[in-house]
């Protein structure tokens, strides 16, 4: 599933991993502050591509998800954020 990512209300951060053999961008880890508190715009993240988030206001913050297909729980797989090297504490 394709997600397309827009924060309406606030400020969330985006680390976005590629695991994908095939593609470019392999390997890469990126990182993205979206919202109308930081940068007001839509991140897309194709599918086999993990995605973890993080909210960075000190209120609320809202996210969108436009996805091109119906939700289903089954087909998401986790894995524990400590198998990203990421430090999600910083700001």
């Amino acid at each position: 599933m394709t997600l397309n990512l827009i924060v309406i209300v606030g400020a969330i951060r985006f680390v976005v991993y590629d695991p994908r053999e095939y593609s470019p961008t392999n390997g890469q880890l990126g990182e993205y502050i979206l919202g109308p508190e930081a940068s007001y715009a839509r991140l897309t993240v194709p599918p086999k591509v993990w995605m973890a988030f993080q909210g960075m206001s000190t209120s609320t913050s809202i996210l969108l998800n436009i996805a091109d297909i119906l939700h289903d729980p089954l087909e998401i797989d986790r894995v524990e954020l400590g198998n990203v090297k990421y430090e999600w504490g910083r700001q």
